[in-house]
């Protein structure tokens, strides 16, 4: 799996408007994706820590106009978290 930018990564989770949405919802599928084929969850949150992720998936949990498709990879990377 290629290397994924964290940064990018975020930026892209933290859109979520009109054609955004696209960006955000591949980006829930790549930290997903991250997070499952991790063989090291510490560096896996070195690289992406908790503390800074769950707050931008919270905020999409509590974005009211979010697809559902977008939820549901945002609820289940939570549970990963």
């Amino acid at each position: 799996m290629a290397e994924v930018d964290p940064e990018t990564l975020l930026e892209w989770l933290q859109t979520g408007t009109g054609d955004e949405r696209d960006m955000q919802l591949i980006s829930l599928e790549q930290l997903c994706m991250l997070l499952l084929m991790s063989d090291n969850v510490d560096r896996c949150f070195e690289s992406c820590p908790p503390r800074t992720f769950l707050p931008a998936l919270c905020r999409i949990f509590l974005d009211e106009e979010a697809p559902d498709q977008v939820r549901f990879d945002e609820t289940f990377a939570k549970e990963m978290f």
